[in-house]
C-alpha cells in the first residue's frame, strides 16, 4: 500500500476499521513525513519514506526493487496526480488507484473579503500545500487577483516541488520554497524569508 496524504491514510483506514479489516499482510510506504505519522498513528508499520517527499522521490526510492507483478493499492483523493501509478506500472507492478476521498472547492463567500485584504496589503504571505489549493484559490478569486500576486505585493509560499510547478505554470515564481516538504521546513523557510526582508 503506498499512501501519498494523511488524508489518504485518514479516509483508507477509517473505512477499513468500519468494514472491520484490522490488519494489513503488507509493506507500507508513505510519501511524506506527515503522512507516515498518520499511518503510525493507525499502528501501521511504515516500510518505507523517501528523502524527496512526492511522487518522483518514492519512485527513486523504489527504483532497485523488483516490482513485477507486485499488486500496490494506492488510496487517493479523486484529483490526485497520475505520476506515481504510471511510474509503478511501468516498473512492471499491477496497479489499483483508489479514490477514498474527494477534493472541493470552497464554498463561501470570503473570495470578496480576501481580494479586498490582498489589494488592501493586509496580506504578506499566501502559502500553497498542494497544486489543488492553487487551482481552486485561483478559479475563485479571478485572473484579475492573480495578476495582483504575480508581482512582489505578497509572498507566495510553496510546500514542494510539485506545488512549485503548477504555481509557475501559471506564472508565478515562488517566493519561499523550503528544501524539505514537511509544514515544519515550509513554516521555518518563511521565518527565514521575512526575517531576511526587514
Amino acid at each position: 500500500i503506498i499512501f501519498s496524504s494523511a488524508n489518504g491514510v485518514r479516509y483508507f483506514m477509517d473505512r477499513a476499521r468500519m468494514l472491520g479489516i484490522s490488519g494489513f499482510n503488507c509493506q507500507v510506504a508513505c510519501i511524506g513525513s506527515k503522512t507516515m505519522r498518520e499511518a503510525m498513528r493507525y499502528d501501521l508499520k511504515v516500510d518505507l519514506v523517501p528523502e524527496s517527499f512526492n511522487a518522483e522521490g518514492l519512485l527513486r526510492a523504489i527504483a532497485d526493487y523488483n516490482l513485477k507483478g507486485c499488486r500496490v493499492l494506492i488510496p487517493s483523493s479523486d484529483i490526485a496526480r497520475s505520476a506515481l501509478s504510471e511510474g509503478l506500472s511501468n516498473m512492471g507492478a499491477i496497479v489499483q488507484s483508489l479514490v477514498v476521498y474527494r477534493t472541493l472547492p470552497f464554498q463561501g463567500n470570503a473570495a470578496e473579503n480576501f481580494k479586498r485584504k490582498i489589494k488592501d496589503h493586509q496580506i504578506d504571505c499566501i502559502t500553497f500545500f498542494s497544486p489543488s489549493s492553487f487551482h481552486y484559490l485561483a478559479k475563485i478569486l479571478g485572473e484579475e487577483i492573480l495578476e495582483y500576486i504575480r508581482t512582489p505585493a505578497v509572498a507566495i509560499a510553496a510546500i514542494g516541488p510539485t506545488t512549485a510547478s503548477a504555481l509557475r505554470e501559471a506564472g508565478i515564481e515562488p517566493d519561499i520554497l523550503p528544501g524539505s516538504s514537511t509544514e515544519e521546513s515550509l513554516l521555518t523557510a518563511m521565518v527565514e524569508y521575512f526575517r531576511n526582508s526587514v
